[in-house]
């Protein structure tokens, strides 16, 4: 009877350490293959334009999607739009009217030190991002990412109705109230990315002459073109067709890209 005891006492022992080593050895499995961070991310448009995002090397787009306005695009697990490492830049255009350029540089944490707004840069200093949540589930981090496109960040960007920039477009102004007596049209030729010529067609000519050469810059939708300290600003119109200049005072000229 005694023995009866003592044995069943004795696989009891061997059958609690067999399964708590089991349960061990499943804990650590779990752990192990679970152990990490996974991220997700969210790209919100926060404007009333529609958001094209495009990314490319230097020679090609390698992927794009689009984010209806004020709405949201979430990826799945380690799906970074900006993460990809061969990306060399990234292009954000609000409803085919102006864009911004992001370099890929958030591999170079100073530049993530010192750039304002980069969604390249995922921490840092001026980390682009916030997170929304963490929490851990099964030995891993999952950890929920997210970006704003606003409102400033369309005022900060370059209007796209000069295609790719100024350099190469030309913009007429062919009738208006300032528009010289004489004079068929006038002209303003981008020739760099800083420099436009000023061209007019008199009547009585058969091809245009160049009447100057000048720098520009270019701040929001006003363009300021400037030669020897004097300057004139030109305006986009509101549905970015042409430039509204008012050259000395003798009205208001609408220039047209050609």
């Amino acid at each position: 009877m005694v023995m009866k005891k003592n044995f069943t006492k004795y696989i009891f022992v061997i059958l609690f350490w067999t399964i708590s080593l089991l349960l061990f050895l499943s804990s650590c499995i779990t752990e192990k293959q679970g152990e990490g961070e996974i991220y997700f991310f969210v790209y919100k448009n926060n404007t009333s334009f529609l958001i094209k995002m495009e990314s490319y090397t230097k020679d090609r787009l390698v992927d794009s999607l689009t984010i209806t306005p004020l709405s949201s695009y979430e990826t799945g697990a380690w799906e970074n739009f900006f993460s990809e490492s061969d990306y060399d830049y990234s292009k954000i255009v609000f409803d085919n009217k102006k864009y911004l350029i992001y370099d890929n540089n958030y591999g170079m944490s100073d530049n993530c030190q010192v750039v304002s707004k980069n969604p390249y840069c995922l921490t840092g200093k001026y980390s682009s991002y916030r997170i929304v949540s963490e929490k851990l589930e099964r030995g891993t981090w999952n950890v929920n990412f997210i970006y704003i496109f606003t409102e400033e960040d369309y005022r900060n960007a370059t209007p796209l109705v000069f295609g790719e920039g100024f350099v190469g477009s030309v913009w007429r102004c062919t009738e208006s109230v300032g528009l010289q007596e004489g004079l068929l049209y006038s002209e303003l030729r981008f020739v760099s990315e800083n420099e436009v010529e000023g061209w007019a067609h008199l009547e009585e000519e058969e091809e245009p002459e160049l009447y100057f050469t000048a720098f520009y810059t270019l701040e929001g939708e006003t363009l300021t073109i400037s030669e020897d300290g004097d300057s004139f600003t030109a305006t986009l119109n509101e549905d970015y067709t042409g430039l509204l200049t008012n050259i000395d005072g003798e009205g208001e000229c609408v220039f047209v890209k050609q």
